[in-house]
């Protein structure tokens, strides 16, 4: 009955987390993996679980790239209203991304379909997946900073997808028990009219300063390359 449905979907939750980490140990028990034993090695320095007196390894863990990123990173993405609008964004997938795990395994029925009406974002399937995926890709960029090349596009997606969606302000609304204003009309309305003013604002700051660099920017003449 009820029991065996809750243990059938612990027991469903727990393989699909761990189903690629045991497809990883398995094929790692078939083909040889000592090509990629000095990034398992560089890994375990870099946390700090292991020491080296490999070269190679301090050399690695010299280099800028692989350093932690600085704070003039992180202020240009708070400047730019990049990063406060993700975290906002990714605390209320995040939050009612659980909020739908718990319910689901305490045995909770829960509509199929989704409608703007629930208020309930983190039941997507693919709201679930970007939100674990930047999250992973968020813990790394933290320890190196090349990886902010990976992270930062999806820093943009979410939270473009965020404050344009109405989904994300509906479920806001619901945890707020809004009831002085319709919150579906409210939700479309901020859906619109907080990207236009992100977008205006951006247009404020740094439209003046790219049209002042075009201007300072002169003609390079090479006579060589002329009579080319």
């Amino acid at each position: 009955g009820t029991f065996i449905a809750k243990i059938m979907k612990v027991i469903n939750f727990y393989l699909v987390c761990t189903l690629t980490v045991t497809l990883n140990i398995i094929m790692k028990m078939f083909v040889p993996h000592r090509e990629n034993g000095h990034m398992l090695k560089f890994l375990e320095v870099k946390f700090g679980l292991n020491m080296t007196k490999n070269f190679t390894m301090n050399w690695l863990l010299c280099q800028e790239s692989l350093q932690a990123p600085s704070q003039d990173f992180f202020l240009r993405l708070t400047q730019s209203s990049l990063l406060p609008f993700y975290i906002l964004v990714l605390i209320i997938c995040f939050l009612s991304m659980m909020q739908v795990i718990f319910r689901r395994i305490g045995g909770k029925s829960l509509k199929e379909t989704i409608t703007l009406e629930d208020g309930r974002i983190g039941g997507r399937p693919e709201i679930i997946y970007h939100v674990i995926h930047t999250i992973l890709l968020g813990s790394l960029a933290m320890v190196i900073e090349g990886l902010k090349y990976l992270w930062t596009p999806y820093v943009c997606m979410l939270a473009a997808f965020g404050v344009c969606s109405p989904e994300l302000w509906m479920t806001l609304f619901k945890w707020l028990r809004l009831r002085t204003v319709h919150p579906v009309l409210l939700a479309l309305i901020l859906s619109m009219a907080v990207p236009t003013i992100i977008g205006l604002s951006l247009w404020k700051e740094f439209f003046p300063r790219l049209m002042t660099e075009l201007m300072e920017l002169q003609e390079f003449y090479d006579p060589d390359t002329v009579e080319l």
